[in-house]
């Protein structure tokens, strides 16, 4: 199983190249429900989930950061941030 800073990296590119699908949310949140632990196969816990977002939101702010990333003003970060935080809504408690 990939690390949590792995799987945030990857959706947090994802993000960044289809923020403008309006389905983004929904496929990053159902990603984070399915998710399973290799040994146990047992879904990510609240907190893990918190933690896998908190990557998220990191890996978009520092993205924002970068010369050559596709995030060219601060609404498109706003935005994107906007969207961990839907997605945070979705995952949470499941």
């Amino acid at each position: 199983m990939p690390t949590f800073q792995e799987l945030a990296g990857e959706y947090a590119n994802y993000m960044i190249v289809n923020q403008n699908n309006p389905h983004v949310v929904s496929e990053i949140a159902n990603r984070i429900l399915r998710l399973t632990y290799t040994d146990s196969g047992d879904s990510l816990t609240d907190s893990d989930k918190e933690d896998l977002l908190l990557r998220i939101r990191t890996e978009i702010q520092g993205a924002g950061k970068k010369e050559a990333m596709l995030i060219k003003e601060a609404e498109d970060i706003t935005a994107l941030l906007a969207m961990v935080n839907k997605i945070k809504n979705i995952t949470k408690g499941k």
